[in-house]
């Protein structure tokens, strides 16, 4: 039989990962989503696989604001590699998540902000290539 108990909250911490997406793929690497199927489920954040030029390769979660913006063909996919990549952790999670997320908010103090330094200002950005074998430009705008 199940054990029930009073659920009284838990902790998260979201703290900066990467300045960028295309920082965090670097040159020559690329990004692309992870299967059609989760980037068609209204449900589920859309999880993109990052791959790196040297061929190693994780998995970075965008929020519900980003995953809908991108199925509703407001933001172009092309346009999430200046988005800065976080590392969300809470007490459940047997490990962090990479979240593709936007800086801080008003009013929302839990969520730190990424700092723009006079370096990455000067830094020309260049966008990460991506190989694809499947044709997005059905399901998304570019």
């Amino acid at each position: 039989m199940a054990h029930f108990e009073i659920y009284e909250g838990g902790t998260s911490t979201m703290t900066p990962y990467a300045a960028s997406l295309n920082q965090l793929a670097g040159e020559n690497g690329n990004f692309r989503p992870c299967s059609k199927k989760n980037f068609l489920n209204a449900d589920k954040g859309v999880t993109l696989t990052v791959t790196k030029s040297d061929g190693t390769s994780g998995l970075v979660t965008c929020t519900k604001e980003i995953s809908s913006l991108l199925r509703s063909k407001e933001i172009k996919f092309s346009e999430l590699g200046s988005i800065p990549v976080f590392e969300f952790e809470t007490e459940d999670m047997d490990k962090p998540m990479l979240l593709l997320s936007y800086p801080q908010e008003e009013g929302n103090s839990d969520i730190p902000s990424v700092v723009v330094t006079k370096a990455s200002l000067a830094a020309k950005a260049k966008p990460a290539k991506r190989k694809s074998t499947f044709d997005w430009t059905e399901e998304m705008a570019y």
